[in-house]
């Protein structure tokens, strides 16, 4: 998601101290509406980046991939935001999707690796043993402007941000800490060269992209 340097800056007091990842509950979860993500970890190199959909993943360093069939292109949504939404609704409680036009929308979903991951347009295949709820929404409190995204499973730690650059350097790719998540699962092949992230929830108007690709 694309933002003003203005706005960027105005978040700055507010991430003097990032919040511990949340811890499993069974909590109510609170609905999103349309928001993009804005990542956050001080003095790191992806503080304050946009978490963008490309390729059926999430990503800090790459720019949003999206299509619109439709003609005239102007009559398309700019495609280029990833905007998600966290369902708070009692059929689908602590489940997430992609804010699209599309028909029959696209589900997030974290891959057995711990990567986070999004459906194609027009398909409902979810990878084998891919878990689809979890994900979690605060509101801002306490005079907070955003609030944040999160995930909350048994033994999860988190969110990570995996280098898949030369020298683990970006792009980074977005994983969620799981339960046993090992080396041999996340980009670049070493956790401990991953950045914990703390995504802010931006709110948004109304989808940006027809559908992510």
């Amino acid at each position: 998601m694309q933002f003003s340097a203005s706005l960027l800056a105005a978040t700055l007091p507010l991430l003097a101290a990032a919040a511990p990842a949340p811890a499993a509950s069974s909590a109510p979860v609170a609905s999103s509406g349309p928001i993009g993500l804005i990542a956050t970890h001080s003095a790191s190199p992806i503080h304050l980046s946009s978490v963008n959909a490309a390729g059926q993943n999430f990503w800090i360093g790459k720019d949003t991939s999206s299509y619109c069939p439709l003609t005239p292109a102007s009559s398309c949504p700019p495609g280029k935001s990833t905007v998600i939404s966290v369902l708070g609704d009692q059929a689908r409680p602590g489940t997430a999707a992609m804010d699209v036009v599309v028909p029959g929308g696209q589900q997030i979903f974290i891959r057995s690796n711990g990567a986070l991951g999004y459906t194609q347009a027009h398909s409902a295949s979810i990878p084998t043993g891919a878990i689809t709820t979890g994900f979690t929404y605060t509101p801002p409190s306490g005079g907070a402007q955003f609030g944040t995204f999160g995930v909350s499973l048994p033994g999860s730690a988190g969110l990570l941000a995996c280098p898949t650059g030369a020298n683990f350097s970006g792009p980074y790719q977005v994983f969620v800490n799981i339960k046993n998540l090992k080396d041999s699962d996340v980009a670049g092949g070493k956790i401990n060269k991953c950045i914990t992230m703390f995504p802010l929830a931006v709110p948004t108007n109304c989808p940006d992209a027809w559908q992510y690709t």
